[in-house]
């Protein structure tokens, strides 16, 4: 219980207490389940059970092996795992993690509790603080069958973490708790419920799994008397905390004014003084008083019943039977093909140790005969590690970036998977002999990146998966990236000169986004010495057709691959038009796109080709979400030099001035490129900078029939603290404008790459632009100032973006603080602009793509 401590419940005997008629005469157990270290908070939930349920009997279910704490004293039955009835039992038990495991048994445990003769079985979480009467919760049982608990009773709106999208893919419903009245309908469902997590009730979000927690979505669907709880004082907790107010009250505790039953404590850390892990919305020391005070409560609770020191009791089941220990990702392996191992290997910790080792030794399915290096093991590795995204730094697995990857894995990666050695051995074997080919030695980058692997930890509950994936994969390249750049070229120099050549079609003089990416293409390929035939693209261009065209071998399709650099919408015709240069080629799709989901319509376009690059990961993650198309990461080279052209009086720009620079194309969809955000950031910063401030807007292809362009030239008008420049300017002298300015800005809501955003960086500008989409591949906070932002759902359709996609708001607020620090702050913009310009110079220059190119159509030649 909260609030004034009483001594702890002391039993006549230490023999189980028998079940105990409630005050309707049926038999009611509270349970929950707990490995040994979460000790403390068992006795803590049973102290308030005790005193609030006293006709209720309480049970333990100790998902653990059984170890030296002893219970006897402690007032409530403990159930060991072999009281259950689970199928294939160690299997079961190897195949989830320590969280996995104690919430998958939990049917199990209902069911073992119905089949003692239980009428009512309430379950609660260990973290969870009983502090009223559970009368009424009983009594509920009389007409429902199963009682559960929204996460949420209204919306979330305040940009915290975790938002409704979040909460939406782990269930509805909170598992913290669930009541279930012995009925042949609530039995049925319970036996359901077990079926489903004897194999999925792992966290998976990505195949829409999350623990017990997700299927309980189907209960109101499935069972007819079904109660979904909405009462305030029913399951308080992180989620719902600010639609909660929480008081002391007459000795008790109240929420919203009503009584206060249970509060659940998910998340919190008393050693570190985190009110919850996983959320970012409430710090312990900023919460309301009475809530502060409802904490240290549970905090003084805990302490009394063995707080921390019980916290380190190890789990019994982490190890095999030798004592190695067993890492997530191997059980994770087990379980995801036990479909082909079942009858083979059903004790993979025990009896059939020695088998599974082997198995999960061998070379990874897709390597035979192409690799010594990967195993399965080191299979799961390469796809486990969002924060890192191993995937993205060695794409090519089983091909050119095996080796690569294997020495990582057996040198500084081991630190961080924490694979025992008797998996890292076959690897190590593998590479014995040959000359290193990643770090050796530790530098000031290493030690940042294993620094901020070891304590990732402490930052989830405050920066969301976007945001730690950027920073991993920043921290990644610096540490690693020129190491593995310089062994990739060591490779190159190795293999056979002669590299497969490419007709490069797109609209290549086109003043627009396409056709610059096309001729991204062709200055990455001539850096790579990669012979190309440019194709020029003219059907219905969407811009002016001015822009000098770089160098290439020829203008006719000489060679067996042809990349289309056309859009989805554009393929078909592009068929039409230059069937010489498709027809009995590989084609290669370089394709664009904006938003998060791909348009349904548009996939037609993959019949017509053999496979899709995407300039960033966030337009292959869309691509591969709609595709069955192989599709690769293959970024656009930025490269812009400096010019020696007009300054700031050429463009009537004020000398004195810290001049901000955005542009767009308005065919691009003035609604997603948002330069009125641009326009309100801009005038919130002017007041705040000690320094006169200017913004200069580029636009081509404008139209005064689009609300946000209009909106744009009266801004302009009304503010001569504004230049608005609407024509097209040759390449020299649109360069001149950008170096002529200070910072550029863009709170677009939305982008496919970020060409404007890249280029500036390159120049060593500091960029200020909405911290969402495409340009974070190569924006963080070191080298940029991302912007905070929230997703919105399109309510109407805006060009090919489709009503009910999603897009950023960005934060103008925000944007201005940024804006006026760079201003205000000698000294800031130049740092971030130098580290910027070094970015772009390491990962996408025109050497940096042409190598990534170059590797790409060895694989294709080769698997051709």
């Amino acid at each position: 219980m909260i609030g004034p401590v009483h001594p702890p419940m002391t039993p006549d005997s230490s023999a189980p207490m028998p079940p105990a008629p409630a005050p309707g005469g049926e038999r009611v157990c509270v349970f929950t389940i707990a490995s040994r270290n979460y000790t403390p908070a068992v006795r803590a939930l049973f102290d308030g059970v005790a005193r609030h349920a006293p006709g209720a009997h309480r049970v333990l279910a100790l998902c653990d092996t059984p170890g030296e704490i002893d219970y006897s004293g402690d007032g409530f039955e403990v159930l060991d795992l072999d009281a259950l009835d689970l199928p294939a039992r160690q299997a079961f038990l190897f195949q989830y993690s320590l969280i996995e495991l104690n919430t998958a048994i939990k049917p199990f445990v209902i069911a073992a509790l119905f089949a003692r003769g239980f009428d009512r079985v309430i379950y609660f979480d260990p973290d969870i603080a009983v502090l009223a009467p559970l009368d009424d919760m009983i009594a509920r049982l009389d007409t429902a069958e199963l009682l559960v608990t929204p996460h949420l009773t209204a919306p979330l709106e305040d940009g915290g973490y975790p938002d409704e999208r979040t909460i939406l893919m782990c269930g509805t419903f909170n598992l913290g708790f669930i009541a279930v009245s012995n009925t042949p309908a609530a039995r049925a469902f319970v036996d359901w419920w077990q079926r489903r997590l004897t194999r999925e009730g792992a966290v998976d979000l990505a195949r829409g799994m999350f623990t017990d927690q997700k299927w309980v979505d189907f209960a109101p669907s499935f069972v007819e008397r079904v109660a979904v709880v909405r009462h305030p004082g029913w399951n308080v907790a992180y989620w719902n905390l600010a639609q909660r107010d929480v008081r002391r009250a007459d000795g008790g505790w109240v929420a919203n004014g009503a009584p206060l039953v249970f509060f659940h404590f998910s998340g919190f850390d008393a050693s570190a003084g985190v009110f919850s892990r996983h959320q970012n919305r409430f710090e312990l020391e900023a919460l309301p008083a009475d809530v502060r005070a409802l904490v240290r409560d549970y905090e003084t609770l805990l302490r009394r019943h063995g707080y921390p020191a019980l916290k380190a009791v190890p789990f019994g089941l982490a190890t095999f039977g030798d004592g190695t220990p067993i890492p997530d990702l191997v059980r994770r392996l087990y379980r995801e093909h036990r479909d082909v191992l079942d009858g083979r290997i059903t004790d993979p910790a025990g009896a059939d140790l020695a088998a599974f080792i082997a198995w999960a030794n061998e070379p990874a399915e897709g390597s035979e005969g192409r690799s010594p290096w990967i195993t399965r093991v080191f299979r799961e590795v390469h796809r486990s590690y969002p924060d890192v995204q191993l995937d993205v730094q060695f794409p090519d697995l089983f091909g050119v970036h095996a080796e690569l990857f294997a020495r990582w894995c057996v040198g500084d990666g081991v630190a961080l998977h924490g694979l025992p050695d008797v998996f890292l051995a076959p690897m190590r074997t593998a590479i014995a002999g040959s000359a290193p080919s990643v770090p050796t030695a530790w530098s000031v980058n290493r030690w940042a990146f294993h620094a901020a692997w070891r304590f990732k930890h402490l930052v989830r509950p405050f920066a969301p998966v976007a945001l730690r994936v950027r920073l991993g994969r920043a921290l990644f390249h610096r540490a690693y990236g020129p190491a593995v750049a310089a062994a990739g070229r060591a490779s190159t120099a190795a293999a056979p000169t002669s590299v497969t050549g490419v007709n490069v079609l797109g609209y290549l003089r086109g003043e627009l986004g396409v056709g610059e990416a096309a001729r991204a293409t062709l200055r990455a390929c001539a850096a790579a010495g990669i012979p190309v035939a440019a194709i020029e693209y003219t059907h219905n261009p969407p811009s002016r057709m001015d822009e000098d065209l770089p160098a290439a071998t020829s203008t006719t399709p000489d060679h067996g691959i042809t990349i289309v650099h056309l859009n989805a919408d554009q393929s078909a015709y592009a068929m039409v038009d230059h069937d010489t240069a498709l027809r009995d080629r590989y084609r290669i799709g370089y394709w664009n796109w904006e938003l998060p989901e791909f348009p349904d319509t548009w996939p037609d376009a993959e019949r017509l080709l053999d496979e899709v690059w995407a300039p960033s990961t966030f337009c292959a993650t869309a691509f591969s979400r709609r595709l069955r198309l192989p599709v690769t990461h293959v970024p656009y080279a930025v490269q812009v030099p400096v010019v020696h052209g007009p300054g700031r009086d050429a463009f009537g720009l004020p000398s004195e001035a810290y001049v901000f620079f955005f542009m767009f194309d308005a065919h691009s969809v003035p609604e997603r490129k948002n330069p009125m955000a641009v326009v309100e950031a801009f005038q919130r910063t002017a007041p705040q900078c000690r320094r006169p401030v200017h913004l200069v807007v580029k636009m081509i292809n404008a139209s005064d029939a689009s609300p946000p362009v209009a909106a744009l030239r009266r801004a302009a008008a009304a503010d001569p603290a504004i230049t608005l420049i609407d024509r097209y300017l040759a390449r020299p002298e649109l360069t001149a404008l950008m170096q002529a300015t200070d910072a550029y800005v863009s709170l677009h809501r939305s982008e496919g790459f970020g060409f404007t955003m890249a280029e500036a960086m390159s120049l060593g500008k500091p960029v200020v632009a909405t911290g969402w989409s495409a340009n974070m591949d190569f924006m963080t906070p070191w080298n940029s100032s991302p912007v905070a932002f929230r997703l919105v759902q399109l309510e109407t359709d805006h060009g090919p973006y489709q009503r009910g996609q999603w897009w950023a708001d960005p934060d103008v607020h925000d944007a201005a603080g940024h804006m006026a620090r760079l201003v205000n702050e000698e000294g800031l913009g130049a740092a971030i602009g130098a580290r910027a310009a070094d970015h772009m110079r390491q990962h996408y220059s025109p050497a940096a793509v042409g190598r990534i190119i170059a590797e790409r159509l060895r694989v294709i030649a080769a698997q051709r």
